[in-house]
């Protein structure tokens, strides 16, 4: 990515941080916000699943943080948080969200390319919907060789995406949806070893517009997302995008 590209993304986060918290980061059109906080469920509920054998008080990165949700998140279930981004902005909502757990958390700028924090000095890292931005393969391999070297042997890498059945370039070059098998190739150059990868929505299913309307009763949301993911088992739809969690684990030594 050039420096140009890379004060466009900047700006653009930056500008999304006049909305709220939740549509600064997930979807900017949800005005009613059903839908951002319907994802964000789903979001946690699959971060969660793939840290439970981290111990508490392990120190967690949240990559491309944004206005911290998911760090928040981290936090109450009882882990440490160090939370990255490119926008200041984004940083400080993620600050003012989390201001609760200040003692166990920590927010900061990153360029986007580089993990700056020390060799082995994190039990896990986390991104939601931040490396769909990286559009070149040989800085994706880099910045994910970053995540191997800041965690611990064995750390583990989370990391929910979009994918598509093609590889795409979108938002006049700034993102760029890979596929599942890709995003496996890569991780291996980088490294890593993959657990599993796993189908957990498809953009277009049909019951999201209903619940962006308000239309689908909050006690329904889980069997919604269970519905979502029975789908999801058969693959990637050729004419969607798909969330996509990936689970990768650094070298045991």
């Amino acid at each position: 990515m050039s420096e140009h590209d890379r004060r466009a993304l900047r700006d653009h986060w930056d500008r999304l941080s006049a909305l709220d918290p939740d549509r600064s980061i997930i979807d900017p059109n949800d005005r009613r916000g059903h839908k951002n906080r319907y994802l964000a469920g789903l979001r946690d509920t699959a971060m969660l699943e793939s840290l439970l054998d981290v111990p508490a008080g392990s120190v967690l990165l949240d990559y491309g943080c944004g206005s911290g949700s998911g760090s928040r998140t981290l936090l109450q279930a009882g882990w440490q948080v160090i939370g990255l981004d490119i926008s200041t902005p984004l940083l400080q909502q993620a600050r003012t969200r989390c201001a609760g757990h200040a003692d166990h958390a920590m927010f900061a700028t990153t360029d986007g390319r580089t993990v700056p924090l020390a060799d082995g000095s994190i039990a896990a890292a986390i991104t939601y919907g931040v490396l769909i931005y990286c559009v070149s393969d040989e800085e994706l391999v880099h910045l994910l060789g970053e995540f191997r070297r800041a965690l611990q042997p064995g750390g583990r890498l989370i990391l929910v995406e979009q994918v598509k059945r093609q590889d795409r370039i979108a938002e006049q070059g700034l993102k760029r949806f890979r596929t599942i098998e890709a995003w496996h190739r890569h991780l291996t150059d980088a490294g890593f070893s993959v657990d599993r990868s796993t189908v957990l929505r498809h953009g277009r299913f049909p019951g999201t517009i209903a619940l962006q309307r308000g239309l689908v009763p909050r006690a329904l949301w889980r069997g919604m997302a269970k519905l979502e993911r029975l789908v999801g088992a058969a693959g990637v739809a050729p004419w969607d995008y798909a969330d996509v969690r990936l689970v990768a684990r650094a070298p045991s030594a």
